[in-house]
């Protein structure tokens, strides 16, 4: 319990300078690496598919890798629940209820089949898809363990043997003969090999059964957090992908995964703080003044930190998308320009959802998101049969901004977070949005209107994050 608390700095010292500069980012790091495994590889085979697949194939590698996230949400889900109890007691025997989330990962490799069959890609991909999804959910399940207990490096080493492992893999492939079902293959064979060493360190075989009373807790929270989980991703994050699969072409779902896989890269970072971030609230909720601190200083650090790193994502959508997904009109940069003005307060979202989970109020992310994704359907309909790719971007864009500033306001009030703070994470974000209009108006030919535009925002910014160095300085928060 000693070397836990030694390991894993309490929400106090997060911002003081040693502890922050040291602990806490070495913990940061650690988390990082291992969301290479499950995060990067999906974008980077998504965009090398740019480069050496046809546009079709592309757009059938992006809806299998789509399938084997939809089946990991039922081991993901399970983890969601399982950190924070892990966090409340952490031990190294602390892996009760690893069993039944393996159990469920399992049950998620079927549904990805069903799915990659139903879709109507080819059947030889539903193995892949069945494997991937059962290894990328116990990853996760395993990962709350590793998280829970604060011993990020062990979760790091799993995942760093896993992504050899893909990397190892995917060299072959590209070597020999690249196909879309020999990428997805050199993917899931790294996360088999992720999942047996996260296993194997973890102590999970030394888990026990739940009792009968805490399984049933878990598994009706489990239930919530699962639709929740469908409805992010199924509805109205990535749901776009099955309407231009279905009212458009494979194309257009190749060109606007590859933009969309540009975009996602900031995912690496925001889950990275997620996974650091949630056991570090759960154990500050006990105390208001503290879960206010920790909650405000955090969320207004990534309101400053993850929409800059969108505009440089942005920027790279020129050379990172190759021929394959750049055919058509509108062009990658202008998806991943529109897409990133709501893609930054989603990524930032990682905070407010990470106080739901952490004080137990998955119900409100339930509703919140619910109203989304009818939201979400209601403008795909609208849009994509008509406007493609554009459409499809739009729609995505003005759902995620929409529900997540939402989400803050619910959050900030749960922690009766200070106006002050409120209003520099809210200058923050909207800042960086204004950055995305800069970048969209110089890709549209405005170039002169676009720099000004993009050189306020990046002002605006830097203002809002010397002002926040200040308020940390001084305890303002």
């Amino acid at each position: 319990m000693r070397e836990l608390s030694e390991a894993v700095p309490s929400h106090r010292s997060i911002f003081s300078p040693w502890t922050y500069l040291t602990e806490f980012q070495r913990s940061l790091l650690a988390s990082g690496v291992a969301t290479l495994m499950s995060s990067a590889l999906p974008v980077s085979i998504t965009l090398i598919g740019s480069h050496t697949l046809k546009p079709d194939e592309l757009g059938q590698v992006s809806l299998v890798l789509w399938c084997i996230s939809i089946g990991a949400l039922l081991g993901n889900s399970w983890s969601a629940w399982l950190l924070p109890q892990v966090a409340q007691r952490p031990s190294p025997a602390s892996a009760d209820g690893v069993m039944e989330g393996l159990g469920l990962s399992s049950a998620g490799g079927g549904v990805a089949a069903a799915l990659t069959l139903v879709s109507g890609l080819r059947a030889e991909l539903a193995v892949p898809s069945a494997l991937g999804a059962a290894a990328l959910g116990a990853i996760r399940v395993l990962a709350a363990v590793l998280q829970g207990r604060g011993t990020y490096l062990r979760l790091a080493l799993s995942s760093a043997a896993g992504l050899i492992v893909a990397l190892i893999s995917l060299a072959i492939v590209l070597a020999v003969s690249v196909s879309g079902g020999a990428l997805v293959a050199s993917y899931v064979v790294g996360l088999v090999s992720a999942a047996v060493v996260a296993y194997a360190i973890s102590g999970a075989v030394q888990a026990r059964p739940l009792s009968a009373t805490l399984r049933s807790t878990g598994l009706n929270k489990w239930t919530l957090i699962l639709v929740l989980g469908v409805i992010d991703s199924f509805l109205w994050q990535r749901g776009e992908l099955l309407f231009l699969h279905y009212f458009r072409s494979d194309q257009e779902v190749g060109q606007y995964g590859a933009a969309y896989a540009v975009v996602a890269t900031i995912g690496l970072p925001a889950a990275a703080t997620a996974a650091v971030f949630l056991p570090r609230l759960a154990r500050a909720a006990g105390d208001s003044h503290d879960a206010r601190v920790t909650y405000s200083r955090m969320w207004i650090a990534v309101s400053i930190a993850f929409p800059v790193l969108l505009w440089l994502a942005t920027l790279s959508a020129t050379l990172l998308v190759g021929r394959a997904g750049s055919e058509l009109s509108p062009s990658p940069s202008v998806l991943a320009a529109i897409l990133a003005i709501g893609m930054g307060p989603a990524a930032c979202g990682v905070v407010s959802a990470s106080a739901f989970y952490a004080t137990g109020r998955i119900g409100r992310m339930v509703s919140l998101g619910g109203a989304g994704a009818i939201t979400s359907l209601a403008l795909d309909f609208l849009l994509i049969p008509g406007y493609g790719m554009l459409g499809a971007a739009a729609a995505s864009a003005s759902i995620r901004l929409s529900v997540t500033c939402l989400g803050f306001l619910i959050a900030g009030r749960m922690f009766h977070v200070r106006a002050k703070a409120v209003v520099l994470a809210g200058v923050a974000l909207g800042a960086g949005a204004l950055g995305d209009l800069g970048l969209l108006l110089i890709y549209a030919g405005a170039v002169e209107t676009g720099l000004l535009t993009l050189a306020a925002a990046t002002l605006i910014v830097l203002v809002v994050g010397i002002r926040f160095l200040h308020d940390v300085r001084h305890s303002q928060l």
